[in-house]
């Protein structure tokens, strides 16, 4: 049956095409027709999907956990004693030593003593000491004898109160020079005389005594500001010629709000110096009355208006300014501009200086400047017409500070020191005056960094005199490096060198003073906290340079001693 089925099937399959064959080309015709139907699409076959998708959510529960709690309550047995007060007791300020000694001894009979002392004799009052001496016996080959000695002596006290403080200070300093530059067998019949009263014949003692009091604090809650100074000196020489000093000078300074800035003062700066001069040159010419003084006497009053914003400062202001003596007086304004600037989160500062005035040279400073000057010197004013300094300074990192500056001045009566021709034996020096200009360019550098601390100061100078062939004594280029180590903790090594070029002096024309350099040694040990040693060894290549002309130095020197702090 089902064989029967599936023929009949077949040839009902052939025969159906042939006959809708047939029936369409019974109706071909020219007409066309469009049938629209919608579109039912179906899936003739698919294949059952044998489980149910979901997601994967890595879903993790929390652990349920069941707390259980009973508590307590602890029974506390602690007795309830009566406390007594503790005793109060003042706290002692660690005892720092303040005071310090420091004594030595070198070859050429050369002693050296050193003293500091400070005591509080209130919480408002303290009092201190200060000695120094040093001395030498010791002769230079060939020149007339060269011994020499220093002291300073000063006592002070100062007095510090809420709104002010007052200082007094007592001074006094002696200096013995001889004038040995010169060679003694250049005049026998002197050298023959080779005792006390030829060393007498060429010794020098500078001598002065002062004494001065400051005045300072803020005068009331507006922080107004104010100083006086007040200061005498007396000053003479193995000579007989003196000199009297009176030094009165302060300033006043009050807060003020011109433009918007974090500190602003206009305040005003006053001084009086005022000199008699007596120099005595009867040694020089005997029939000659030299009793007669010389006045010489300095006035000034700057008016000044200071800034303070941030990192940038400046003051402006102007020095108003009269120089007198026995003949004239002469009156001059000058400026006064110092700005200051900080960058780089102020690790860097730019500065600049402009300023000018009188400067009132006198027997005093001169022999300070030069102790080898003959016991009769002209005195003259000197004038700045302008300076103009312009640097950077700062530092970088914590170890190393710099000052780097150029400077240019004009100036009138600069003084200047050459050989004295009147003098018995050419050697001491007279001053002379001129004019001209100066290029100037320093170097100011700090390194410290664990045990090294290195410092140099180098400078050069540049001059143009308006008369003069050459600025006499003034070397063009001068250095100082010193350089420290410990070594130990309780060792410092110290190497200190120093230097300058060549420069010139007058006598019997131009003279050349050679450029040189000192090297020196210095150890510090301290063997206690109180206690240590120190040795000194100087002109360590023992080299004979003259610091002024006809003047040689000492070979080589040591000096050992001891310092005690207490």
């Amino acid at each position: 049956m089902l064989i029967k089925s599936i023929v009949f099937f077949g040839v009902l399959m052939m025969i159906f095409p042939m006959l809708a064959q047939a029936q369409v080309g019974d109706l071909k015709s020219n007409e066309e027709v469009m049938v629209i139907a919608p579109f039912n699409p179906t899936i003739r076959k698919a294949h059952r999907i044998l489980f149910l998708p979901e997601t994967d959510t890595n879903k993790s529960e929390k652990l349920k956990i069941n707390y259980i709690t009973d508590p307590k309550i602890f029974p506390s047995n602690i007795p309830m004693e009566e406390m007594k007060a503790v005793k109060f007791v003042e706290k002692r300020p660690p005892n720092y030593s303040q005071n310090f000694v420091k004594l030595g001894y070198g070859l050429y009979s050369t002693p050296y003593a050193e003293l500091f002392f400070n005591s509080k004799l209130s919480k408002e009052s303290q009092v201190g000491i200060y000695f120094k001496h040093l001395s030498t016996k010791g002769e230079i080959n060939d020149v007339a004898y060269s011994g020499s000695s220093r002291s300073i002596a000063e006592v002070w006290t100062q007095r510090i109160q809420k709104k002010h403080t007052t200082k007094l200070n007592f001074n006094f300093k002696r200096n013995l020079i001889h004038y040995y530059g010169f060679y003694p067998t250049d005049y026998p019949a002197e050298a023959a005389l080779a005792n006390d009263n030829f060393k007498e014949d060429i010794k020098q003692v500078y001598s002065k005594i002062g004494i001065s009091v400051d005045f300072k604090g803020a005068y009331d809650k507006r922080y107004q500001n104010w100083q006086v100074k007040l200061k005498y000196n007396y000053f003479w020489d193995d000579y007989e010629s003196t000199e009297h000093l009176l030094d009165v000078g302060g300033h006043y300074e009050n807060p003020v709000e011109v433009i918007k800035a974090d500190k602003q003062y206009v305040g005003i700066s006053v001084g009086t110096q005022t000199f008699y001069t007596q120099q005595s040159y009867s040694w020089l010419y005997s029939t000659t009355d030299s009793s007669q003084g010389y006045f010489h006497g300095l006035y000034h009053a700057i008016p000044y208006y200071t800034l303070t914003n941030n990192n940038f400062s400046l003051k402006i202001g102007a020095k108003i300014e009269m120089a007198a003596d026995s003949n004239a007086a002469e009156f001059n304004i000058a400026p006064l501009v110092k700005i200051d600037l900080g960058i780089v989160d102020n690790d860097f500062r730019i500065y600049a200086l402009v300023d000018g005035g009188f400067y009132n040279n006198s027997l005093s400073s001169l022999s300070n400047e030069n102790h080898f000057i003959s016991p009769y010197v002209p005195l003259k004013y000197s004038k700045s017409k302008y300076r103009i300094r312009a640097g950077i300074k700062g530092h970088y990192t914590s170890f190393f500070d710099f000052n780097l500056y150029g400077e240019m001045a004009s100036f009138e009566n600069m003084p200047m020191f050459i050989t004295d021709t009147l003098a018995a034996y050419n050697n001491s020096y007279t001053v002379i005056y001129d004019g001209g200009s100066r290029y100037t360019v320093a170097a100011e550098l700090l390194f410290k960094r664990g045990p090294w601390n290195v410092n140099l100061n180098t400078q050069y100078n540049a001059y143009k005199m308006d008369t003069a062939t050459r600025a006499w004594h003034k070397p063009a280029f001068s250095s100082k490096l010193k350089i420290s180590y410990y070594a130990l903790e309780n060792l410092k090594l110290t190497a200190l060198l120093i230097g300058q070029s060549k420069m010139y002096n007058i006598y019997e024309g131009e003279k050349q003073v050679n450029a040189w350099f000192d090297m020196s040694f210095k150890a510090d040990y301290h063997f206690r906290r109180t206690l240590a040693f120190f040795l000194t060894v100087s002109n360590i290549l023992s080299n004979n340079y003259e610091v002024w002309y006809a003047y040689p130095t000492q070979s080589i020197g040591v000096m050992g001693g001891v310092s005690l702090a207490f």
